[in-house]
């Protein structure tokens, strides 16, 4: 008698999921590997966002400081060329703020001297929430002070 050999029959549904279970195992290995490069890029934004609000906080009373100077350098007739015609803006501007927020007020000066910001630059000078710079863009839009052009806010010739 001869041996024969059998040869076991594969089921090609049994071999179908054997390849879709290690298709399976790769895409969960996969999603893995992308969950921590996000894990990793959130932490370095908020690193970087720490980072920038420290700077922002650094800085501020220096451009502050900055503004009231250029402010009262610009209330002296002949102190810079050219100056004089800013003098009765600067002092229009001055008169707004004393009847705006506080923190519209520093809108104010950082547009005097930003010129055209989106939003999101704006809330980053004023180093505030996302809905408080809208409140504000609100306010000054509300008393007519700024133009708007496109995601972009500038301050109205006055």
């Amino acid at each position: 008698m001869s041996s024969l050999t059998v040869i076991p029959r594969i089921d090609p549904h049994e071999r179908i999921i054997a390849e879709l279970r290690g298709e399976n195992d790769r895409l969960r290995r996969e999603v893995e590997s992308l969950r921590q490069a996000l894990s990793d890029n959130m932490s370095q934004d908020a690193d970087f966002h720490r980072g920038l609000n420290q700077v922002c906080d650094t800085m501020r009373p220096l451009f502050e400081g900055l503004c009231r100077i250029f402010s009262e350098i610009d209330r002296i007739p002949g102190a810079r060329p050219g100056s004089s015609p800013r003098v009765k803006s600067s002092e229009v501007w001055e008169s707004w703020k004393g009847k705006l927020s506080g923190t519209a007020a520093k809108s104010i000066d950082a547009l005097l001297l930003h010129g055209e910001m989106t939003a999101e630059q704006l809330r980053i000078h004023l180093g505030c929430a996302t809905r408080t710079c809208y409140n504000i863009i609100g306010e000054l839009n509300r008393a007519k002070l700024i133009n708007k052009n496109g995601g972009r806010i500038s301050l109205k010739e006055l």
